[in-house]
């Protein structure tokens, strides 16, 4: 078979492996335990080999994004607290700042240079956040409301931000050419886009209408 599979780590007993996220030198695994591993690439014979091992002290990870020009993952916690740790040590770093309430989701928009890199973070609350690098640590560049609070976010490209509400709806928030530059401006769903429903295996589209403004940094 052109695909083999081999087991690379197994965790002690009633713990559970929660997240993952790959970069070039390797991968980062984050655990129900607060737990951190980083795999780095092995021989032939061996797939991968624990490099790294760190321990959350906000517990539980839930989600992993790498921002490999940065140098740094960052880790979401059930608990909805952000930490930033660096590739490949595990080292901790300093934790972006989160005004306005706890994160749900992230997701990081990577680039060849660290002034190019984004982290998205939304919170509980509906507010999508948008960061960028500063300082060796995620600075807050602008936000806005959302209609519902978003359980996962992928960035498609420094033009567009896809999120995910519930189960029911699948809609997109698109950045500004601003948003790489000083000046911000971010467009949340709500402008012109198509809002796909998927209900009794029928699908409604919706367009909504308006702007939910950045201040400029």
């Amino acid at each position: 078979s052109p695909l083999t599979q081999s087991v690379v780590y197994e965790a002690p007993a009633g713990t559970k492996l929660n997240a993952v996220c790959a970069w070039t030198g390797g991968v980062v695994v984050g655990c129900a335990d607060g737990t951190v591993l980083h795999f780095s690439h092995g021989s032939a014979a061996v797939a991968a080999v624990v490099s790294a091992q760190a321990r959350s002290p906000a517990g539980a990870v839930s989600q992993l994004a790498a921002a490999e020009a940065c140098g740094v993952v960052v880790l979401l916690h059930a608990d909805g607290s952000l930490a930033l740790r660096t590739l490949p040590s595990l080292e901790a770093g300093v934790a972006p700042a989160q005004p306005g309430g706890d994160c749900a989701a992230i997701a990081v928009l990577p680039a060849s240079d660290p002034d190019g890199v984004r982290l998205a973070a939304c919170t509980a609350g509906a507010r999508l956040r948008v960061y960028r690098w500063r300082q060796a640590t995620f600075a807050p560049m602008c936000e806005a409301a959302l209609a519902e609070p978003v359980r996962w976010m992928a960035w498609a490209s420094a033009a567009s931000l896809w999120l995910g509400g519930n189960a029911s709806t699948v809609f997109r928030a698109l950045a500004a050419s601003s948003l790489l530059g000083v000046g911000a401006a971010l467009a949340t769903a709500s402008v012109g886009l198509a809002c796909c429903v998927e209900k009794s295996g029928a699908r409604h589209m919706a367009e909504r209408s308006g702007v939910a403004p950045c201040p400029h940094v």
